[in-house]
């Protein structure tokens, strides 16, 4: 893999590179595409925003495109199964990895003012389940002992 994608490369191999650009991204529309067209930074920042990923990644995935642009013919590339799985994977993780973010974040914004609200509209009781619990540890710890 080049290790930085020049404008000027990606301008060149466009053409070549449009169909695994299609294939790789389906979810971004052929009119944002052509409303792109070869210019790659606007091509970054269409791709970023329709797929929720950084331009970073995307940029890195264009110059991986662009490097098997040029090692293949002009026709249809074909990919391996192993390919096909690789990919399948690696969206996976990127949903799990998002959906992770999501759930943290609600944890964080959401869920933990709420329990820390709870906990402060129920004082009282909050400490006499924090003494019970600690009086059942206690006793099993001391149980555990004799």
């Amino acid at each position: 893999m080049s290790a930085a994608l020049s404008a000027t490369t990606f301008t060149e191999r466009y053409t070549a590179v449009l169909p695994l650009i299609k294939e790789e991204w389906p979810e971004v529309s052929d009119d944002d595409l052509s409303t792109a067209g070869n210019d790659l930074d606007q091509l970054v920042t269409t791709i970023a925003k329709a797929t929720d990923g950084t331009k970073v990644k995307v940029k890195r995935h264009l110059a991986e495109l662009v490097d098997v642009a040029k090692d293949e013919p002009a026709a249809e590339p074909k990919r391996s199964v192993k390919d096909e799985v690789a990919t399948q994977l690696k969206g996976l993780l990127d949903k799990v990895e998002s959906r992770s973010e999501e759930a943290l974040n609600y944890a964080r914004q959401e869920a933990l003012p709420q329990a820390e609200q709870k906990m402060k509209d129920n004082l009282l009781v909050t400490v006499l389940v924090a003494l019970g619990f600690g009086f059942l540890m206690g006793l099993l710890i001391r149980g555990s002992r004799s």
